[in-house]
């Protein structure tokens, strides 16, 4: 529904670059950017041709001009009252449709009409409240696509539950749409091909292993990147010890008597392919260095046996990497361990959606599963959520399993500029 006012307001959000940004998301700021309510009705060029135009006041009084016509102002209040009327009307029906199947539509412009293809006895999705027409063509591509068509049924529901769950935020739409398309277009990858990628990964990994160790060996690394570091202090005899159970019971040892100086001992089994396992293996160092932070030390010990205080995982390169598969480079195995040791995933599922390694029944699973999410403010700066990224304090806490009090005397221990303090030397053996 477009209208001079519509327009004239859709003009002066972009003419003063007003946006509404999601604050914390990394998306590209094209994608995360908030639409105006204009956005389609500033795409009108009879709309674009008023704006600026003299007004000619005589008959943009409120009811009909001295021909008996409807003047400008009338239809522009008789647009806005149609307007309101169809977005109380979506309120109404809302999910009203999803329960009983019905899809009346409050409005034809605000209704996405499925293909023919769409499916027998599948329940479609909920009409979309957003004006924005991109957001509109991207749907029509979604439920349009082959693949959708091919689908299972729980599988197309749980696509008509994403696209009704991204139809609520405006920033975030046309991101989400994009994803899903992405998903519907990456075919599933063969075991070969995943095995020769995974592979890839973990030879890039080794190289770097090797790097650290040579580097090492001669003398050219900070005392907190020292081979053996995490060994002596693990093996410290002032270590005080405290048993915990992390993911599906398993036993780890966590000395955190000082919340500001942690450190943690794991035990980890491989089974697999040997030559995997083996090079699997040989990331341990590296993977400790990953999963460092300051006061924080992780000691991954590899075992050849099984135990209530032994994490068994095989390593299998023709599937992709998880908690249960430990077919991984140095930071998808600190990631994946950390996992074991309790805490949960940091970033967006919907990072999945084009991961050929991952069968697309799976990537849909977890972009269903990002729908009953609320987005981590830890995303961006984890070892949970990012690449890259070391621990941060809650992560810390969090294998600690110790409460806020373990983050207040984190933050004490730092300077003004967030940087470690004097008082808490990092990873040193002190």
């Amino acid at each position: 529904m477009t209208s001079t006012v519509h327009a004239f307001e859709g003009h002066r959000a972009a003419s003063s670059g007003e946006r509404r940004i999601a604050i914390g998301d990394p998306r590209p700021a094209l994608e995360r950017t908030r639409l105006p309510l204009a956005t389609s009705s500033t795409q009108d060029p009879a709309s674009r041709a008023q704006i600026g135009r003299p007004r000619d006041w005589a008959r943009a009084s409120y009811g009909r001009s001295a021909h008996g016509q409807r003047s400008a102002l009338a239809k522009i209040f008789a647009q806005e009252r149609k307007c309101i009327t169809g977005v109380l009307a979506a309120l109404l029906v809302g999910t009203s449709a999803i329960a009983g199947g019905a899809r009346e539509p409050a409005s034809g412009q605000n209704e996405v009409q499925p293909p023919p293809s769409f499916g027998q006895g599948v329940e479609r999705p909920v009409r979309w409240r957003s004006g924005a027409e991109p957001f509109r063509g991207q749907i029509q591509q979604v439920l349009r696509h082959p693949v959708y068509a091919g689908l299972a049924e729980d599988e197309r529901r749980k696509i008509n539950e994403i696209i009704d769950w991204m139809s609520f935020d405006h920033g975030t739409q046309s991101y989400y749409a994009n994803r899903l398309i992405a998903l519907l277009s990456t075919p599933d990858a063969s075991r070969d091909e995943t095995a020769s990628m995974q592979r890839a990964r973990l030879e890039r990994s080794l190289r770097a292993a090797e790097q650290l160790r040579t580097e090492q060996r001669d003398g050219f690394v900070p005392p907190a990147k020292r081979a053996s570091l995490e060994e002596e202090l693990s093996n410290a005899s002032t270590r005080r010890w405290t048993e915990l159970k992390g993911l599906d019971d398993v036993v780890y040892k966590v000395d955190r008597e000082d919340p500001t100086m942690v450190v943690a001992e794991i035990k980890v089994h491989l089974l697999g392919d040997p030559k995997d396992v083996l090079g699997v293996r040989a990331l341990e160092d590296l993977a400790e260095k990953f999963s460092a932070a300051p006061g924080y030390t992780l000691n991954i010990v590899f075992v050849d046996h099984d135990g209530p205080d032994v994490v068994s995982v095989p390593v299998d390169m023709s599937q992709f990497a998880s908690t249960a598969n430990f077919a991984c480079d140095a930071e998808c195995l600190a990631h994946e361990i950390h996992h074991w040791l309790g805490l949960p995933d940091r970033y967006d599922y919907s990072n999945y959606a084009d991961v050929s390694m991952m069968p697309m029944r799976e990537r849909i699973h977890w972009f269903h599963e990002e729908t009953k999410r609320v987005q981590d403010p830890d995303m961006l700066r984890s070892l949970m959520g990012t690449r890259g990224a070391p621990p941060t304090d809650r992560d810390v806490c969090g294998v600690a399993q110790l409460d806020d009090h373990c983050l207040e005397a984190r933050a004490k221990a730092r300077d003004q500029h967030g940087r470690p303090s004097r008082r808490n030397v990092i990873n040193s053996a002190e």
